[in-house]
Order: structure tokens, then sequence, then C-alpha cells
């Protein structure tokens, strides 16, 4: 599995070091744990590591290996991105050289260095899909128990302005779902990044032995941003469980205006981040693997009442900007807006 630093210059690399604390750590030292608080990002420069979660807070579930013998990786993007406990352990499987660079310090960066923030944004979303596809490989087979968390679907809008949505909008096309039609199918190309207008549809990812499925998605949500971030075929199939309405953009398309548009490409990858961070914790929460989906629920770095008051604050210009994107899509593609409430 890759874990490289993506967007990042040689430059961005050296702030980082420069602005974290360097540290030697010895095999079976733990670089992150499961179930805290992090305030500092981890770039990891030299050595191996291995991931790994609990399930139901007791057994451990498969981990993964990081090797840095080829490109250095960031740990702990996840908890960056939302504030929330860290859902897996990091233990150094050789000798580990790590910096620490303070979530502070990188958020001050973000906002006075827009190329540095597009950069950034763009290497977690990358990393974040990489997570997300080992993510589901671990959860394949494992019962569907509920979540700890509220489901934020609509978080891709809060980070867009109105004319980034407004953009999308006049770029895409309506596609229209059937019940039972594949909207991606597993190991096969991914043409569209799509925003799902109405209707609801199964994430499935098949092994081997069978299929499973791995999340319901609808209204709101996002399809093909995997694909989009690391040109792979799609990682599980996508069908459509009643009549579904999308807005797709051509995947080359959107690769070519992300690069000639560094403002929106900020907030594009931004918004993918944050998603992915979403869904990653979803996936591991409904299946019960990592023990913070027991013990720590909605609890964030920032604050109970601190989270809860942004998070409605978000949440509803998201909602805002999402009926308002139905309405414009209506005008723009000449179709009903009541065919996406019938859906």
């Amino acid at each position: 599995m890759a874990h490289c630093l993506a967007a990042l210059n040689p430059e961005d690399v050296e702030w980082l070091v420069t602005h974290g604390t360097v540290q030697w750590l010895e095999p079976e030292s733990v670089i992150i744990a499961e179930g805290i608080y992090l305030d500092a990002l981890v770039l990891m420069l030299q050595g191996v590591a291995c991931v790994d979660a609990t399930y139901q807070g007791r057994e451990s579930v498969a981990s993964t290996l990081i090797d840095t013998t080829h490109s250095p990786t960031l740990l702990g993007e996840l908890s960056y991105m939302d504030g929330r406990a860290t859902v897996a352990s990091v233990v150094a499987q050789t000798r580990c050289q790590v910096v620490r660079v303070p979530f502070l310090y990188i958020e001050r960066k973000v906002e006075r260095d827009r190329g540095f923030a597009c950069r950034l944004y763009e290497t977690l979303a990358v990393l974040l899909a990489q997570r997300l596809r080992e993510v589901s490989r671990w959860v394949v087979g494992r019962p569907l128990i509920g979540s700890a968390m509220m489901r934020q679907v609509l978080l891709f809008f809060a980070v867009l302005q109105d004319q980034d949505i407004d953009f999308l909008i006049r770029k895409g096309q309506v596609q229209v779902m059937s019940t039972g039609d594949s909207v991606l199918l597993q190991g096969e190309s991914v043409a569209y990044f799509s925003l799902i207008l109405s209707g609801q549809l199964t994430i499935e990812v098949a092994n081997e032995m069978e299929a499973s499925v791995v999340d319901m998605i609808g209204a709101g949500e996002i399809l093909g941003e995997l694909a989009l971030l690391e040109d792979l075929p799609a990682s599980a199939s996508v069908v459509a469980r009643q009549r579904s309405y999308l807005l797709s953009l051509e995947k080359a398309e959107l690769c070519g205006i992300l690069r000639e548009q560094r403002g929106f490409a900020r907030r594009f990858y931004e918004a993918l981040a944050v998603v992915l961070a979403d869904r990653i914790r979803n996936t591991l929460y409904q299946r019960g693997v990592s023990v913070v989906s027991f013990q720590q629920g909605e609890a964030t770095r920032f604050g109970d009442d601190e989270i809860n008051f942004e998070t409605l604050d978000r949440s509803a210009i998201a909602a805002a900007r999402f009926d308002w994107l139905r309405r414009r899509v209506s005008q723009v593609h000449a179709v009903r807006a009541d065919e996406f409430s019938r859906a």
C-alpha cells in the first residue's frame, strides 16, 4: 500500500521538519495510540510501522504495514481533519524517524499560504482515499451493528463556496439511474465524479468468497472521488436501490480544471478530505471497529460544546447550499425539481 506525500514539494516537507519535533523511535514504540486526541500531525521519514485497530474494543483486526523505503508519509491525518480521537494504533516495527508538527502551526501556515494549503489538502485527500480502501478490506464480512456518530452527508457542501457549486452544476450533466442499475463496478475504470441529488444506493465490496454491503449512501453524497484522487479502478460496486439522480462530471475534465484553478482546487481537495475522514469513521464504527466507537462517541479535541455548535452551523449552511444546488440543476439542466423529491 503506497503512502506517498503526493502533492507536497521538497520545500513543504522541509517546512514540516523545521517546525516539528524530530524523534527516533525504537521497534515496538507506539507512534500513535488508538483512542487518543492528537495535537500534532506526524511526518514519518524513515522506518516501517504497523497500523492496527480493535474490533468491539477487544480483538485486533487485520493490520496494515507502512513502509517509508520509497517515500515518507503523514500519520494522524484523520484526526487533523475532524479533531476526533484516533481510530487505530501505529506501532514501530523497525527503528523509525518521525517528526511531530503541531496542528496549530499547520493551521497558521494554511491560512497564510494558499499554495501550501492546496498541496496539503490534496495530499491529505489522497492519503485518506488510500486509508478508506484499506478500511473497506478490514470490514468485509463483519456484521453491521450501527454507528456511534451522526452521519453528516453534506460536509462536502459546507466547505465549498457558492460559486464552486454553481461551477460544478454548469460543467456537469444529470444522470438518471433506475433500480438495480450499476453506477460503478468494482475493478472497472471510473469515468465520472458524481454528486447524488436524490435516491439511495448501496456500496458493495466483493472478495474471493462473497460480496458484502459496506455502506448505504443517498442524497448529498459523492461518488468517484477515490478514482479521481488515485486514478485506480473502482474499489467497490455502487448499485441503485431506487430511482436516483446524479450530477456527474467527466473525471478527465475535472482533473484539468483542478490543475488550472488553484483556488477552486484548494477548497475542492479540502472538501474531499473532510468527506473521506467522515466516511472512514462511519465505515469503522458501523462494523464495531475501533475502541473509539464504544468509548468516545462525538467528543473532539475542540471540546463538546464548541464542535457541536460548529457542526450545527456548518450543517445548516450545507443543507441550504444543497437545496439551492438541486434548484439550480433543475434550471440549468431542464429537470423538474419535484423529480428529486419523488426519487
